[in-house]
């Protein structure tokens, strides 16, 4: 199993408490949230809260991209998170979408970040252009950076069922 396939496993283990908001709701993002390109190597740092100071791009490496929908979700049942690079287009546009079932029953469990991710096509150099939502990050290759991510987490919308 790749890293990036454990930690997509991960992510869809998401549990802990939004606040009682009666009935049955569902919590959705839509192109909306934190969009990091890492190497492949750094993305378990990133996902788990302890993102280096700097990443190296160099020509080839495997990129992922992650998309941080909130950095604290809980009372949450049946999530799914997803996002798609789309190559070819200038700006690469990345879209994404994440939903989950409010469950109040779960609340006492500690909360998580909810996050996916997925792949990005290899750079052989030059700067790239990647749109999430309004925000736009630009990778360069090569290069050492402290800016490989953009956006920030926002609150879902919610609709109650």
């Amino acid at each position: 199993m790749s890293r990036v396939a454990w930690i997509v496993g991960v992510a869809l283990i998401v549990t802990g408490c939004r606040g009682a908001l009666g009935g049955q709701t569902t919590a959705e993002w839509s192109d909306s949230g934190r969009l990091c390109i890492v190497p492949e190597d750094v993305a378990v740092d990133v996902v788990s809260g302890n993102p280096p100071e700097t990443v190296d791009y160099t020509a080839g490496d495997n990129l992922v991209a992650i998309v941080t929908f909130s950095d604290c979700e809980s009372c949450v049942r049946a999530n799914s998170a997803s996002c798609e690079v789309f190559d070819g287009e200038v700006p690469q546009v990345v879209e994404s979408q994440a939903t989950y079932i409010v469950d109040e029953s779960l609340c006492d469990e500690p909360c998580e970040s909810l996050f996916a991710l997925c792949d990005v096509p290899p750079i052989s150099g030059g700067a790239r252009s990647y749109l999430h939502g309004g925000s736009i990050l630009v990778v360069e290759v090569p290069s050492t950076s402290a800016r490989f991510c953009s956006g920030e987490p926002e609150q879902p919308e919610l609709r109650e069922n």
